[in-house]
């Protein structure tokens, strides 16, 4: 091998490397409005608010940082015939540096419970997803761009996986534990090379509580916890004012990062004619990333299929 070769061989490896260190250091689907959209963290949500409803996300993470994530997703959740059965299925789109991803799943829950406050889900879902590396990315610098490793790479995978979870919900209380993808894939980009990464699990536990503090004044705490395989336990803590049930305004904290912490959130959300609601969130990076990005922001959208709150199985949860 020549010296070229070799010095642009080991370009794009560790290219390759960093990138990879960086997603398993993000723990997947990190979405500060994830009080709203559980079922992309836990298919035990799938059909909990009984009246059905479709959300989308786009999130676009450390602004102006190249090749930061870039996330979007829209998700169905519904009941499926009766109130104890559950329908979800999800569309997923994200971006990171050099790597590309697609996926779709479908989730099925079942209530054990089934009262009208009071329910415990259990949750299945299969998902594929659809790997890809752009060779040609600008963030990959290479001296010599005939490099027979460039010519190996594959730049598209799919992968099949299967994940679980369970979800408990008393009147204003609820707790879920998940993960949404449990076996380790092996991914593979390049057929000359023993380079690889793996599709780790991806561990949660969510929890929060709605308490009234007067009649149309409702306060709601949020707690997420993640963790994955060679990354620290990280949590998004989060606090919500709730007026009339409709607007909503909110502070959030993300554990990681450097000693401060990953960020600071800011969110706001408006039930817009019990129809369709729309939420935005903005991150203040505490880490060191802050020299070089903004921060972070996030738009939401919720349309739902029943315009009657009574029927809501939980009406403080629904925003």
């Amino acid at each position: 091998m020549s010296p070229v070769s070799f010095i642009s061989r080991s370009l794009i490896i560790i290219s390759f490397l960093l990138v990879v260190v960086s997603l398993q250091a993000q723990q997947e689907r990190q979405y500060t409005q994830f009080f709203s959209n559980k079922l992309a963290i836990n298919p035990a949500y799938a059909g909990e608010d009984r009246i059905g409803s479709i959300t989308a996300i786009y999130r676009n993470q450390w602004l102006q940082f190249e090749g930061a994530p870039i996330s979007q997703l829209i998700t169905l959740n519904t009941p499926l015939f009766t109130p104890k059965v559950g329908f979800g299925l999800g569309l997923y789109h994200n971006t990171i540096g050099i790597f590309e991803t697609y996926e779709a799943s479908m989730a099925y829950s079942y209530d054990l419970i089934n009262r009208p406050k009071h329910s415990l889900r259990i949750g299945i879902q299969g998902s594929l997803r659809n790997f890809k590396i752009d060779v040609n990315s600008p963030l990959i610098y290479t001296i010599d761009p005939n490099d027979p490793s460039l010519a190996n790479v594959e730049p598209s995978k799919i992968y099949g996986n299967v994940g679980m979870g369970i979800y408990l919900n008393i009147n204003k209380f609820y707790v879920g534990f998940s993960t949404p993808r449990f076996f380790d894939n092996t991914i593979g980009f390049n057929s000359i090379s023993d380079l690889t990464a793996k599709e780790v699990a991806h561990y949660y536990i969510m929890t929060g509580l709605t308490l009234p503090i007067s009649s149309d004044v409702d306060v709601q705490t949020n707690i997420l916890g993640k963790y994955v395989k060679g990354a620290p336990f990280v949590m998004d803590i989060n606090g919500n004012l709730i007026f009339s049930q409709t607007f909503t305004i909110g502070l959030g904290y993300r554990t990681g990062g450097d000693s401060y912490g990953d960020a600071m959130d800011l969110n706001v959300q408006y039930l817009f004619n019990k129809l369709i609601g729309f939420g935005v969130a903005y991150d203040y990076t505490l880490s060191k990333i802050n020299k070089v990005s903004s921060g972070t922001v996030e738009a939401l959208v919720r349309i739902n299929f029943n315009n009657n709150k009574d029927n809501l199985h939980n009406p403080r949860f629904f925003f």
